[in-house]
């Protein structure tokens, strides 16, 4: 029987219930096998054991699955979509609204039918990547750093940027600066894809506290690309450290996916806090033409060096699980660019190491970023784009 108390799972973007399949919520919460070596040594007693920290998949088995009504088509139904997925895709459990993994089905569906009332019943089993990959992870965390300074003031200038979907008629913005320092806050929207010809909307002495700004833009377009901004200003006497802005915009819409949360830090070096004490392989995106990460280190340390790519004026992205740096070109397709950067990694004792991408440590990473001359847009666009990919074993 179907209640409030039913589980179903996501796969590739599609709820099990929408097939009329409900799931158990037993046998999911199987642990990896540690992947290691055993070396058998003559003369000495046990065996000698490498391990390189990484782990096995494991098989997660959601048993007696069960279709309550309407078995043949239902079941027909969800089969034909299960074995149409190929390789590994995002699996969600509503039991575990947290989380997710990376998943392949394994097929092979058995069913069990009832002889008196229709229903059937099935195990289901997916051979998913160790990590248990939490969706806070996947919140970016943006930093920027010090643009320059005028005679009396810094000014911060990162811009969140969103693409619109249909007509909207107004966005609002709600944002707390934890920073005590700061004078005056400027709030600039951009429309239409200029950023090159932003409008001030408000502008004001800091508040330390949650400021609400509503803005009524110009008409605006489907496919527009707009974005808004907050200039910061501190007195040039109060050296530039670290500080953190957070908030939520909404872009004019009725439901959750038109509301966007950011969360930015400004200075020339930060530190990411991890929360699960797992090693995590973050995506960087660096925005513009130029490439302001500059080094990533905990226990180990990778600096980052761009050579000549002046014919690339995208976005960069250094995906660090992939090991994979790239930009999409005009079609959407991806682009390689590993040849035209130098990462030298380090451990705790100066010792080179083989080349490899950053990781984010089990504790705290600090980052550092570097402005390089030829970012000429730098004065309106978010320098880094962080999602640290958090992840539980």
């Amino acid at each position: 029987m179907v209640n409030n108390d039913s589980k179903y799972f996501v796969f590739n973007g599609k709820k099990s219930s929408d097939f009329g399949v409900w799931a158990s919520g037993s046998g999911v919460f199987e642990t990896p096998a540690k992947r290691y070596e055993q070396i058998d040594v003559p003369g000495r007693n046990g065996s000698l054991i490498i391990e390189d920290g990484s782990f096995e998949n494991v098989e997660l088995e959601f048993t007696e699955c069960f279709i309550p009504q309407d078995f043949q088509q239902n079941f027909s139904d969800f089969k034909n979509y299960m074995m149409r997925q190929n390789g590994y895709q995002r699996l969600e459990l509503s039991w575990l609204p947290d989380e997710y993994r990376l998943a392949a089905f394994e097929g092979g569906i058995s069913p069990e039918l009832s002889t008196w009332d229709g229903t059937g019943r099935f195990d289901v089993t997916f051979n998913c990547k160790p990590q248990r990959f939490l969706k806070s992870g996947e919140t970016p965390i943006y930093f920027t750093t010090w643009i320059g300074a005028s005679d009396t003031q810094y000014t911060y200038t990162p811009i969140f940027k969103l693409v619109l979907d249909e007509n909207r008629e107004s966005a609002s913005i709600w944002y707390t600066i934890r920073d005590s320092r700061t004078i005056a806050v400027d709030v600039y929207w951009f429309c239409n894809n200029d950023f090159s010809n932003p409008y001030l909307v408000s502008m004001g002495s800091h508040i330390p506290n949650v400021r609400h700004i509503d803005i009524y833009p110009e008409a605006l377009d489907a496919g527009d690309v707009c974005g808004w901004q907050i200039r910061l200003k501190r007195n040039t006497g109060d050296s530039p450290s670290t500080m953190e802005i957070e908030g939520m915009m909404d872009i004019g819409g009725t439901t959750s996916a038109d509301e966007m949360y950011f969360k930015a830090h400004f200075g020339s070096s930060f530190e990411v806090v991890n929360p699960t004490g797992c090693i995590c392989k973050p995506v960087f995106r660096c925005f513009g033409d130029a490439c302001a990460l500059a080094d990533v280190a905990h226990e180990e340390e990778w600096t980052i060096a761009s050579q000549d790519y002046s014919s690339t004026t995208q976005d960069i992205y250094m995906d660090c699980e992939n090991e994979y740096i790239y930009y999409y070109d005009s079609n959407g397709k991806k682009k390689n660019l590993a040849n035209k950067f130098t990462i030298a990694h380090t451990d705790g004792g100066a010792f080179n190491l083989l080349q490899s991408f950053p990781t984010l440590g089990a504790d705290k990473t600090s980052i550092g970023l570097n402005l390089t001359s030829n970012h000429s847009t730098a004065k309106y666009n978010i320098l880094v784009e962080l999602t640290p990919h958090w992840f539980r074993i």
